[in-house]
C-alpha cells in the first residue's frame, strides 16, 4: 500500500498544486450527480437516475483521492522543501540501485555462457 501511495504522490508539486481542482472536481461530480438522482425528468427519468449514481460513485472516488493528499499534505507540510528533496533523492538513488541489479541479473543470465566482449564483437 505504500509502494502505491508513494508511486501516486510523488512530487510535492501534484500534492499541493491541484488541490484546488480536485476539490472543484468532487463538488462538480457530487452536485451534478445528486440533481440528476434526485430532479425528476420525464421520458428519460431512468437514464438521467443511473447517470446520476455513476456521477455519484465518481465523486465519492474523487472525495477519497482528494482528501488522501490533504492527508498527505498535512503530514508532508512540517518538512522544508529542502527535506522533501533530499528524501526524493534517496528514494531515487535506492530505486537506481534495485534497477541496476536487475539489469545486471538479466545481463548475467544473458551472458552466462561466454564473455560480455564476445556478444558486441560480431
Amino acid at each position: 500500500m505504500r509502494t502505491l501511495l508513494d508511486r501516486l504522490f510523488r512530487d510535492r508539486e501534484n500534492v499541493y498544486a491541484k488541490r484546488r481542482a480536485r476539490w472543484i472536481v468532487v463538488v462538480i461530480a457530487l452536485a451534478l450527480g445528486g440533481f440528476l438522482v434526485l430532479a425528476p425528468a420525464g421520458q428519460d427519468e431512468q437514464l438521467n437516475h443511473i447517470a446520476g449514481v455513476i456521477l455519484v460513485a465518481f465523486g465519492g472516488l474523487a472525495f477519497l483521492y482528494a482528501l488522501i493528499c490533504e492527508i498527505l499534505a498535512v503530514r508532508e507540510g512540517h518538512l522544508l522543501p529542502e527535506q522533501w528533496d533530499r528524501q526524493e533523492e534517496e528514494r531515487r538513488v535506492r530505486e537506481g540501485a534495485e534497477q541496476a541489479a536487475k539489469m545486471q541479473a538479466i545481463y548475467s543470465a544473458l551472458n552466462s555462457g561466454g564473455s560480455p566482449d564476445r556478444s558486441w564483437s560480431h
